[in-house]
């Protein structure tokens, strides 16, 4: 009994829950089309944020099989289900499916007929597997696949709420992520220099003035695009009450 318990903690830990939060994203085009409040719509979304959160712990499952060994070598990795031998590889691999299966199942329950929605999830876990295998190595590109990631989830949301995205909600979502993800790069790195520790095999490409030079750019960015998004819904709106 206790094994089993063992066993399916490990598990869930595996599928790493606490990173569903990134999800949210999903329900974002219909908060800013104000359609929180429309139920049908609103299943859609949830339902589509379900399968996702199932989408994404199979990319993290994949993530830590490429990585197994090299986590080991790590002093806080080291303790992840597969790293830790607490889960085979082959019981991963097999909840991998599992999850991909199920989230599938999910989609399938969706009320709409948007063939955008398939195109869209088979899209994202293609990226990913590409990032896990190669893409993450690549400086500035593994940041830029990142965002991409994020916009994916971005264009889900609007399509399972069949709502019409505006380009600049898109573009800023883009440069946030990009900021968050050079963030988290700069703190890798800063870590690196003080310990001696390597988070990731490229960040040694990077420098901190160089991070630093493309976060203060890109938080200019973020708040102009924030403006021009802001007065496009103002100019919208207006338009839509002379009419």
């Amino acid at each position: 009994s206790d094994v089993y318990k063992r066993q399916v903690k490990a598990l869930f830990l595996l599928m790493r829950p606490f990173q569903w939060v990134k999800n949210i994203i999903l329900f974002l085009p219909m908060f800013f089309a104000q359609e929180i409040g429309d139920t049908d719509r609103l299943w859609n979304v949830a339902i589509l944020f379900a399968g996702f959160c199932l989408l994404t712990s199979g990319v993290y499952i994949f993530n830590d099989l490429m990585d197994a060994g090299e986590d080991r070598l790590h002093p806080v990795k080291r303790f992840r289900p597969i790293a830790s031998r607490k889960v085979s590889p082959m019981a991963a691999l097999v909840f991998l499916f599992l999850l991909y299966g199920t989230s599938a199942l999910c989609f399938s329950f969706m009320h709409t007929s948007n063939n955008q929605i398939w195109l869209l999830s088979g899209g994202y876990v293609l990226l990913n597997l590409a990032y896990t295998l190669y893409l993450k190595q690549i400086q500035i590109i593994d940041a830029m696949i990142v965002a991409c990631g994020f916009i994916i989830r971005l264009e889900a949301g609007a399509a399972a709420g069949e709502i019409e995205l505006s380009h600049w909600l898109i573009i800023m979502t883009f440069i946030l992520s990009l900021f968050l993800a050079f963030a988290k790069r700069r703190d890798d790195l800063r870590n690196f220099m003080e310990t001696g520790q390597i988070s990731r095999k490229n960040i040694t490409g990077y420098t901190i003035d160089y991070l630093n030079v493309i976060l203060s750019f890109l938080s200019s960015i973020i708040a102009v695009t924030y403006i021009l998004y802001t007065l496009c819904l103002l100019y919208t709106s207006d338009a839509a009450d002379e009419l």
